[in-house]
This record gives structure tokens, C-alpha cells and sequence, in this order.
């Protein structure tokens, strides 16, 4: 524990060290430039000191005096030593235009104060002078609590003490708690100091939460800048409220006048920037400062005094007007029996006291203002009411006249405007305004015969009247309210009436849209924001469109697109005004923009053309949006255009689904229209070359392929005529790059191409006998292929930036194409010659001849892709050699020599193709090493079936030994394993040789490659030595087991003997392993041993063992003589067979016999132990 604690202690003592070395290098950035002035001064009185007259004359002069300084500092005049002659006296400006023409250098000397200096010097101390503002900020202490209302002082002195004029910044910045930098910004202040007001040299503000914080105080009209830094703790005694939030007064610290322009101020960061500064001694000498107060949030009232002191009056007023609009429409007596007349009489009466009323409460007191001007709308809205109903209600009918009752509402419709642009209230006008309508249309009313004349009248007098409201006063609740209600009031009416007429329904519809247009369109103020001009119209022209639609649909449906066609028209005409009148409301012109475009669309769309018109009538249209998006610059009918388009491929599918007689012409007009739009979007509108394709250019160009492509196909006829046509349509936009520069023709161009090759496929794969229609199919294709091989650099150069990108693009189509022209001519030969015996040569040579032309045009791709030829024929080969199948053996070895010859030429075709890719030489080494592999694998196969069986064996050991020689003459690794398959595939022939010699040929086929694996080829002719020694001990193991020694077999186990120790004394290439040397000793002694016991037979015992004591002798000799270890041992193990056979064989021997064997035993152990005596020495050093 004690250990951790030490550990812990050790990094507490790092992590504060680095925090402290932080903080000291932060601290001496900011006080390196507070020391700088001194070191200017230090070197300034070094200067003087040394500074001294150039001669003696010059200190006998006697030098004048420079003339008193004036309160103009152009007027101050100096005198100049050059030369060792006084010249001037110089105004600074003189001295300045001097410094230009050279007259005066900065080596020369200046009369200053009473001393010489040089002139540099004084430029130097002069900027000094005229820069240097002391700028300070500072707080009354350092330490302040959370909440705590904090004091700042702000002050900008020039360098005789006299404050300045200055505008900037006062920052609060928040600062790390470990290396004290700035972490983030918490409030800003803008700040204007006026030496003659204290109070903008003051600022009061609320104390953050706890940390370190720093105050940075900064001047607009120069770099300079201070900055003091302070710390806030947690509060002793924490508030129930939690401390306000800094916030910075929404008006500027201002002085009470006008203030002159500040002269220049010098500090900048790079000069001096004055550290906190100590001065809180002298906020005493301030008097006390005027605060800056901060907003403060007023409390909301409660919920009672809201519904009390606003809305009862207003529930009230409309509770009355509900009240007068029932009643007049109550037929019978209410209480008293009333005539009609006695009741308009009580209404307008208790209209009038209303507003009366109102009037006098609203110029009693301001507090109950509002509460008045309600009830004067109230009144208002009571008469108006009370007139409309004297006209329109039996019950108090008593206006029969349709002409004065309109002329009635026309005039008290006036007298409200006249009454609440007098008073200027917005609440009498907008109360009356509503409440009139709300009279108006209470739905119970309207449940009679009314005049559609009068409503018309009525809504359109206060439409006008909330009109006139907007324009005059900026009011802009009040078109809001009068458009909701005269649209509702026309769509009760309208639903309460059986038939009242087009034109009626028309004339009030178009009216009411005029009427709110105009407002919309003429008001100027910007309080009516562009947001909301845009609601507010769209809501307009929306009433409109579905109001008018309701009756046209009912009544005149064939006419229909009329009405979007002429609204759409309309409001095209509406957005060039706002373009024109109102510049700045972008979003109102963009709305009637887009509406006036989707309604002529739909126009168009609904007109009783068939789908064959309409799309090309819809595509002309786009074409026509698009030149006005390109001449207006606008972004809203440049997407119309696309919106159009799209409606003109939909038609375009549309007619091909109906099978329509004209669809391929009206798809291919829209095809056309869409690709000129392509065009015009590419050289004007997206002309950048960011991105390879430019989506509204890409668009299009889809578009018209799309609908282009599938009216073609369907309607086209199913030959090859037609994928050779859309393969030419791929080969006209590749052409058009040269013209018309649009990469994207060139990219998506190739869509026709890829389907006219779809379209081929299976037209080919039945297509028999030579033709013109195939060969134009085939050259058409292929000269595609050649194209994005040789003319891909235009491509490319028009996709700048994106080369890299479209240099893949340029590989992949020269890929795709290159593989669809194999494809072709591979179906098409399939057709005329099915696969047989005669793909042999049909296949190998036509991969022999695209390699070829491949190779002389370097189109690599073309060759690659052709040796599915060669594949083809490959496997058919495989297939008669499996299957026995009947074919000459010159034949089938046509495709073994394509590929052999095709492995030859690929290098020269690697030269021709000049510097490629490391990837690409890669694959050339890949298909090298797999051509020559499968063709082993091909002569494999031939030998097998082709070949003789009493050569097959010799063949492929010649083989086998001709592959090591061509991997010496042209090195590769698959030659070894090449040479390893043929040796291995004549194992299977070994059986071909007569029986008592297949051990003694396994024997010496392995001698002679295990010769040649230390020159030529190490692993695999080692591997073939050791298969086909298996092969010989396992064949000299069955004629042992069957009794039968053969000299031919003991022969081979001595010739595979001798050939190893030749091999082992002889040096070579390549270093034979030493396991694989005493493994042949091993076996072979082994062999030897078990030969000679076979040989002697079972009946000679005793000569059996002698044979078997003269081969250890032999085996010993052999070791000590050759130097093989493995020798000496072999002769002790058979020496120990020999001397336990003896225990068995001499109890049953004869004496004679015993004898003879003892004492031959006994000499060959006497000779060893005198060899292993005499030659002590020596066989030690051999072990």
C-alpha cells in the first residue's frame, strides 16, 4: 500500500509539474511583449551614448536650436547633419518627401531634444509616440462568487494621459482549469468610450458559474488589445433563484453626442499588449458609475387576468352580434310583436350605444383603451350587420333594393376604414372587419333564398376594406382574416346552392383573388416578410384553383385544363412582377414561379390530345423552362424543367403501353428534346467539372434514353439490323465528344449499346451461314472496343478533374465491349459448327488469330477474352481422350501447340503494348505459366490415349527430362512441376515393361533423375527419384516375397548405389540434401541384404550366414573406404543378423561345419579388430 501511495504521489507531482510548465510558458508569452518597450529604451540610451559629433568643427558649431513645437505637429521643424554639414530646418513632411528622393538617408543625424540621434532612431521612437494608447481593463477585486454583480472599468489613454475616443469589443472568455488557455467564448459586449462620459467606462454584469475566466478588451480601428483575468468561486450561501445569465444589452455603450473620429491607435499583437493590469486602488478615483442595466423579464400575467382583461369583451361583443344575427333571422315575435322596421331601428340603436359606449371608455383612460376600441368594432360590425340583414332577411326586410342595400355596405364599409385609420387602432379594425363576417356567415342564416349579388358585394367591400388596412397602416393580421372568411363564406354558400352558375361562382372566386393578389403584390413594407407574403399567396391562389375546380369538374369537365392552363399563365405573370417590384423577396417570386409552372403542366397534361402529343408537347416545355431558368438564373424553373421532362417520359410510357401507332416517333421526339436539354444544361448551367456526372445533365440524358430505348425495342423488329442500330446510336455519342464536348453522352451513351448486345445474343446463337448482318454487328461492336482504346484521352480530358475515375471508366468499357465481341463470334460459330472433333482446329486457330490481331492492335482485352477459343478446344480435346472418342492424334495436337505458341508470343505481346501496369505483366506471367501447365496436362492426356504403350513410359520420361532442360534455357518455377507430372504420369507405364524388368528400370529411371536433380532442378527431380525408387523397391519386394532373385534387380539396387556415391563425390548446382544420400544407402544395403538371403536360399544355413558376415565385412570396407557412416553401421547390423543366426545353425550342424564356421567368424572378427586397432586414429576421426 505504502508503494501505490508512493506511485500515486510520484504521478500527482508529473501531471502538476506539466500543468505548472504549461502555465509558465503561457505566462511568459503573454508578459514577453510587456517588456519590450524597456529593451527599446535600454538600446535607445545605448545609442545615445555612443552617438557622437563626426568631427571637432562640428563640436565648436554652434548648433540652433529647434524651433518651439506649436499645436500643430506638421509645424514642429528639425535640423539634419549630413555630411558633416547642418542642413534645414525640416517640417516632418518635408523630412518625409527628403526620405523618398534619397536626399536624406536614415545613417544621418536629427536635432531632438537638446541631442543629435540618428534619423532611423527618431522614426522608430516617433512611431512610438504617436501609437502608444494605454488600454486597460480592470475589475474592482480578483476573486468574485457566483451571482455576485461585478464591476468592470474600461479606460484608453494616450501617451500624455488624456483619454480617447475608441469603438470595440469587451469579450468574456471562459478559460482551461489545467493550462489556463481559452476554451470558449460566454458573452460579448460592444463598447464606445467617450473620455467625457463615465458611464461608458463602466459595465455591470452577473458572475458565471466557477472557474477562471479572462476579459479581453479590444479597439475596431486598430490591433490593439488587454486583457485581465479573474476567478469565480461557489457562493458561500446559495440563492433559492438561480443566478441570471449574462446577457449583453442590445444597445451599444454610446455617449449622449457625437463624438470625433479617434486618431489611430498603435498596440497591435505583434508590438505590445499590456498585461492585467493592478489598478484596484484607483477605482476610488472613479466616481460611481452608471450601470448598464440588462434586459429583465417581465412576469407574465396569469391566466386569470389574460381571459379577464382580454377575451371577455371579445366573447361578449360576438356573443351580441350572435345574438342580433339570430334574431334577425327569427321570424316570429320576440316578446313584443316588432315590425321589421322597429327592428333594424333596435339594432342600429344598440349598434350605436355599443360604439359610443366604446368611444368614451377609450378616451376616459389608457388602461381601458383596448376595452373600448373592442366594443367600437363590436358597433361597428353590428351595423354593418344589421344593414346586410335589412336587405337579405324577410324577418326585418325592409331594403328590397339590391342597389342601395350594396350602396349602404359600400358606405359603412368606407366609414369603418375612415374610423380606424383616424384612431390608427389595428383592434377596431380588425374586430370590426371579423365580426362583420362572422355576422355575415353564420351558417344558420344562409339557410334561405339569398342574393348571390350581396354576398359577392359584401365579402368584396371587406376585402377591400382589410386590403386598405395593410397598405395604409402595416396590418398585417387583417388581409389574413378577411381572406380565411370570404373564402369560407363562399364555400358554405356555394355548398348550401344547387346551381348558381359558372360565371357567378367565377366573377366571386376571381374577385376575392384579385383583390388579395393586389394586397400581396403592392404592399412594400417589410414587416410583411417574405415568408409570409409566400403563405399568404399560396393560400390565395390555392383558394382560387380549388374553388374554380369544384365547378369546373361538375360542369364543364371537358374544358377543364382551361383553368390550370390560364391560372398557370396568370401566375407566371405574377412572379415577373415580383422579380421587377419586390427584388429582395426571392421566396414569393419563387412560389408563384413554381405554382404558374406545376398548373401549365397539369394544363398541358389534361389537354384532350392523346399521350403521343403530350409528351412532346411536355418535353418542348421543358426545353422552353430551361432557356428561362438559364435567362432568369433561377433554381425554381430549373427544377420545373426537370418536372416537365419527367411528365413527358411518363406520357411517352404511357402511349408505348397502349400500344399507341405513333409512340415510337412521339418517344423518340421526347428523347430528342430531353438530349438537347442534356446539351444546354452542360454548357450552362452545370459547367463545373467537379464530379464526372452532373446530375441534371445526367438526368436528362437517362430520360431520353430511357423512353427512347424502350419504344425502339418494342416496336422495332427482333433481327440483328436492330441491336446493330443501337450499337451504332452507342458509336454516334462516342463520335459526339469531338463535337459537342459532354462526357455524360459519351458515359451513359453506351446504355444503347449494351442492349442492342442483349438483343444479338440469341438472334446469333440461331443465325447460320455467313451474312451481312452479322459481320456489320461484329464490326460495329469492334470498333467500339477500339475506340475507348484509342480515343479515350479526349474522354478523359473532358472529365478533368476525375481523370483517374474516368480512365477506370475508359478500362471497364473497353472491358465490356472487347467481351461482348468474343461473345458474339463465339455464338455464332457455335451456330454453324456445334462442338465436335473439328473445334479442335476451329477453336485454336480462330484464339491463334484474335491473339494475333490482338497483339499487332494492341487490344489486349480482345486477345485475352479469345483464348476462350483455345479453352473450347482444350476441352474438347480432354473430352475424346477420356471418353475414347475416335479423332487423328495431329489433330489433337493443335490446341497443345496454340497454347505452346501462344506462351511464346504473349512477351512480344507485353513489348507491344509498351509500359503497362505491374498488374497487368502479372496476369502475362499468370497466363504463361497456366498456358504451359495445361498443356503438360493436354500431352498428358495425349500420350495416354494417342501413344504406343511400349514408348509411353519412355516418352514421358523424355519429357519430363526436356521440361528440366527448358527450365535451364528459360527459367520458370512451373517447369519443375511440369517435368515432375510427366515423370510421375509414366509411373502409370511402368507396368508396360516386362515384368522382371520393371524394378530394375524403376531403379535406374530414379538413378538417372536423382543424377540430374543436382544440376537442373532440385525438389522435383528429387521428388521423381524418390517416387520412382518406390516403385522399383515395391516391384524388387513382390519378386522377393514371390522367391525370386533376380541379377537384373540387384543390378539396379548397384547401379542406384553407384550413381548416388557419384553423386555425392561429383558437385553440382544444386546441393543434394544428406538425408536423401543415407536414405539410398540405407535402402539400398537393405536391398543387398535381403537379395543374398533370397539368393542363398533357406536350405544353406550355414553358408547363408557366411554371406551374410562377407556382406557386413563388404558394407565396412565400404564405409571406412567411401567415408559413409551409414555403410559402417549397415555392417554391424548385418554382422549382428550373421552372429545370432549362428546360435540356431551351428547346434544343428555338423561338426565340420560348426568348426568352419567358428573359425571363420572368428577371422572376420579378428581382421575387424585389427583394422579398427591399426587405424584407431583414423576411424575416429571418421565418427
Amino acid at each position: 500500500m505504502e508503494i501505490i501511495g508512493i506511485l500515486i504521489a510520484i504521478i500527482a507531482l508529473v501531471n502538476a509539474s506539466k500543468a505548472l510548465k504549461e502555465n509558465t510558458e503561457l505566462r511568459a508569452k503573454l508578459n514577453e511583449l510587456l517588456y519590450e518597450k524597456a529593451k527599446q529604451q535600454k538600446e535607445l540610451q545605448e545609442l545615445k551614448k555612443i552617438t557622437t559629433p563626426t568631427t571637432d568643427k562640428d563640436q565648436d558649431l554652434p548648433v540652433p536650436l529647434p524651433i518651439q513645437p506649436t499645436s500643430d505637429v506638421k509645424e514642429l521643424k528639425y535640423w539634419i547633419s549630413k555630411n558633416d554639414q547642418e542642413c534645414g530646418p525640416y517640417t516632418l513632411d518635408q523630412l518625409r518627401q527628403n526620405l523618398e528622393e534619397g536626399t536624406i538617408l536614415l545613417t544621418d543625424y536629427i536635432y531632438k531634444d537638446k541631442e543629435w540621434i540618428s534619423l532611423s532612431q527618431f522614426i522608430e521612437d516617433r512611431k512610438i509616440d504617436e501609437k502608444a494608447i494605454d488600454l486597460k481593463v480592470w475589475l474592482d477585486k480578483k476573486i468574485h462568487r457566483t451571482g455576485e454583480s461585478i464591476k468592470t472599468h474600461l479606460s484608453a489613454k494616450d501617451n500624455n494621459g488624456i483619454g480617447v475616443w475608441g469603438k470595440g469589443a469587451l469579450v468574456l472568455i471562459k478559460l482551461s482549469e489545467s493550462t489556463l488557455l481559452p476554451k470558449e467564448v460566454i458573452s460579448s459586449w460592444s463598447i464606445e468610450l467617450n473620455p467625457l462620459e463615465e458611464s461608458t467606462q463602466r459595465l455591470d454584469f452577473n458572475a458565471p458559474e466557477p472557474g477562471s475566466y479572462r476579459l479581453k478588451l479590444t479597439l475596431n480601428d486598430s490591433d490593439l488589445s488587454t486583457i485581465h483575468e479573474f476567478s469565480v468561486v461557489e457562493s458561500a450561501v446559495k440563492s433559492a433563484q438561480e443566478p441570471s445569465p449574462i446577457t449583453s444589452d442590445s444597445k451599444t455603450l454610446k455617449t449622449a453626442t457625437e463624438t470625433p473620429k479617434s486618431r489611430s491607435l498603435v498596440h497591435t499583437a505583434k508590438e505590445k499588449v499590456k498585461g492585467p493590469d493592478k489598478r484596484i486602488a484607483e477605482s476610488a478615483t472613479h466616481s460611481s458609475p452608471a450601470k448598464v442595466e440588462l434586459a429583465k423579464e417581465k412576469n407574465s400575467d396569469s391566466i386569470e387576468m389574460k381571459l379577464g382583461t382580454y377575451w371577455f369583451v371579445r366573447i361578449g361583443v360576438v356573443l351580441l352580434l350572435t345574438g342580433i344575427a339570430t334574431l334577425a333571422w327569427f321570424k316570429k315575435s320576440f316578446f313584443l310583436d316588432l315590425s321589421p322596421g322597429t327592428k333594424v331601428g333596435l339594432f342600429y340603436a344598440l349598434s350605436t350605444t355599443m360604439s359610443g359606449l366604446g368611444f368614451w371608455i377609450q378616451k376616459k383612460k389608457e388602461e381601458v383603451k383596448n376595452f373600448g376600441q373592442v366594443l367600437i368594432a363590436g358597433g361597428f360590425a353590428a351595423t354593418y350587420f344589421t344593414t346586410y340583414a335589412a336587405h337579405i332577411f324577410e324577418p326585418v326586410k325592409i331594403i328590397p333594393d339590391p342597389t342601395l342595400a350594396l350602396v349602404l355596405l359600400f358606405s359603412l364599409g368606407a366609414l369603418i376604414v375612415w374610423f380606424a385609420e383616424k384612431l390608427k387602432s389595428e383592434t377596431i379594425a380588425l374586430f370590426a372587419i371579423g365580426a362583420s363576417y362572422y355576422a355575415t356567415y353564420v351558417p344558420i342564416i344562409h339557410s334561405g333564398e339569398i342574393s348571390p349579388w350581396v354576398i359577392l358585394a359584401s365579402n368584396l367591400i371587406l376585402a377591400i376594406s382589410s386590403v386598405i388596412f395593410m397598405l395604409r397602416n402595416q396590418w398585417f393580421r387583417m388581409p389574413a382574416l378577411s381572406m380565411f372568411a370570404s373564402y369560407c363564406g363562399f364555400f358554405i354558400w356555394r355548398a348550401m346552392t344547387e346551381d348558381p352558375g359558372l360565371f357567378i361562382v367565377a366573377l366571386f372566386a376571381c374577385s376575392l383573388w384579385i383583390v388579395y393578389t393586389v394586397a400581396a403584390l403592392l404592399s412594400r413594407d417589410n414587416g410583411f416578410k417574405d415568408n409570409e407574403r409566400a403563405t399568404f399567396i399560396t393560400l390565395n391562389n390555392g383558394a382560387l384553383f380549388g374553388l374554380m375546380s369544384w365547378d369546373l369538374l361538375k360542369n364543364a369537365e371537358s374544358q377543364y385544363w382551361i383553368l390550370p392552363l390560364s391560372i398557370g399563365v396568370l401566375l407566371i405573370g405574377c412572379a415577373f412582377f415580383v422579380s421587377k417590384a419586390l427584388k429582395e423577396h426571392s421566396l414569393t417570386k419563387n412560389c408563384y414561379l413554381i405554382q404558374g409552372l406545376t398548373l401549365i403542366t397539369l394544363g398541358l397534361m389534361l389537354t384532350k390530345q392523346s399521350e403521343s402529343i403530350k409528351g412532346p408537347i411536355l418535353a418542348a416545355e421543358s426545353v422552353i423552362l430551361l432557356f428561362g431558368a438559364i435567362r432568369l438564373k433561377s433554381l425554381i424553373v430549373r427544377y420545373a424543367s426537370v418536372a416537365a421532362a419527367a411528365a413527358a417520359v411518363i406520357f411517352g410510357f404511357i402511349s408505348i403501353a397502349n400500344y399507341a401507332g405513333d409512340s415510337l416517333y412521339s418517344c423518340l421526339s421526347i428523347g430528342g428534346f430531353l438530349l438537347f436539354n442534356a446539351y444546354l444544361t452542360s454548357k450552362r448551367v452545370e459547367q463545373d467539372k467537379e464530379s464526372l456526372l452532373r446530375p441534371i445533365v445526367s438526368y436528362f440524358m437517362a430520360s431520353a434514353l430511357a423512353v427512347s430505348i424502350t419504344a425502339f425495342l418494342i416496336q422495332a423488329d427482333y433481327s440483328l439490323m436492330t441491336g446493330s442500330i443501337l450499337i451504332a446510336s452507342s458509336g454516334i455519342f462516342c463520335a459526339s465528344i469531338y463535337l459537342l464536348r459532354v462526357r455524360e453522352f459519351v458515359l451513359l451513351g453506351q446504355i444503347p449499346a449494351i442492349f442492342g448486345a442483349l438483343h444479338t445474343f440469341e438472334i446469333l446463337s440461331n443465325t447460320e451461314g455467313f451474312g451481312l448482318a452479322p459481320l456489320i454487328l461484329l464490326l460495329l461492336t469492334l470498333g467500339l472496343a477500339h475506340w475507348w482504346r484509342l480515343q479515350k484521352d479526349k474522354f478523359i480530358k473532358e472529365a478533368d478533374p476525375n481523370e483517374k475515375q474516368a480512365n477506370g471508366i475508359s478500362l471497364f468499357y473497353e472491358i465490356i465491349y472487347s467481351a461482348t465481341i468474343i461473345s458474339q463470334l463465339l455464338l455464332w460459330l457455335v451456330a454453324n459448327h456445334q462442338f465436335s472433333a473439328d473445334w479442335l482446329w476451329i477453336g485454336s486457330l480462330a484464339a491463334a488469330a484474335i491473339t494475333a490481331y490482338s497483339a499487332i492492335t494492341r487490344a489486349k482485352f480482345i486477345g485475352i477474352f479469345s483464348q476462350i477459343f483455345l479453352f473450347i478446344a482444350c476441352g474438347i480435346q480432354i473430352g475424346i481422350c477420356i471418353n475414347g472418342t475416335e479423332a487423328a492424334a495431329s489433330m489433337a495436337l493443335i490446341p497443345i501447340g496454340t497454347m505452346l505458341g501462344t506462351n511464346l508470343i504473349i512477351p512480344n505481346i507485353a513489348n507491344r503494348l509498351g509500359s503497362v501496369a505491374e498488374s497487368i505483366k502479372r496476369t502475362f506471367d499468370l497466363i504463361q505459366c497456366g498456358y504451359r501447365s495445361a498443356a503438360s496436362g493436354l500431352l498428358i492426356l495425349w500420350i495416354y490415349h494417342f501413344v504406343p504403350e511400349d514408348i509411353q513410359l519412355w516418352l514421358s520420361v523424355f519429357l519430363s527430362f526436356a521440361c528440366i532442360m527448358a527450365s535451364k534455357w528459360r527459367p520458370a518455377t512451373e517447369w519443375g512441376w511440369v517435368a515432375l507430372a510427366f515423370s510421375l504420369s509414366g509411373i502409370m507405364y511402368i507396368q508396360n515393361v516386362p515384368y522382371d524388368y520393371q524394378g530394375p528400370v524403376s531403379m535406374i529411371i530414379a538413378a538417372a533423375f536423382f543424377f540430374s536433380s543436382r544440376s537442373f532442378s532440385g525438389k522435383e527431380s528429387l521428388i521423381t527419384s524418390i517416387a520412382y525408387l518406390s516403385v522399383g523397391y515395391i516391384h524388387l519386394a513382390i519378386q522377393l516375397i514371390e522367391g525370386k532373385s533376380m541379377l537384373p534387380s540387384m543390378a539396379g539396387v548397384l547401379f542406384l548405389l553407384t550413381v548416388q556415391q557419384i553423386t555425392r563425390r561429383t558437385g553440382g548446382k544444386i546441393a543434394i540434401p544428406n538425408e536423401a544420400h543415407d536414405s539410398l544407402i540405407i535402402s539400398g544395403a537393405i536391398a543387398l541384404f535381403w537379395w543374398s538371403t533370397i539368393k542363398v536360399g533357406e536350405d544353406t544355413e550355414g553358408l547363408r550366414s557366411i554371406i551374410w558376415a562377407g556382406l557386413a565385412v563388404i558394407y565396412f570396407a565400404l564405409g571406412l573406404g567411401l567415408k559413409e557412416r551409414w555403410y559402417r553401421l549397415m555392417g554391424l547390423g548385418t554382422l549382428g543378423i550373421a552372429l545370432l543366426s549362428l546360435i540356431p545353425i551351428i547346434l544343428e550342424l555338423s561338426t565340420e561345419m560348426k568348426i568352419a564356421s567358428l573359425f571363420v567368424l572368428g577371422a572376420v572378427f579378428v581382421g575387424l579388430g585389427y583394422v579398427y586397432t591399426r587405424y584407431k586414429e583414423k576411424i575416429n576421426k571418421l565418427l
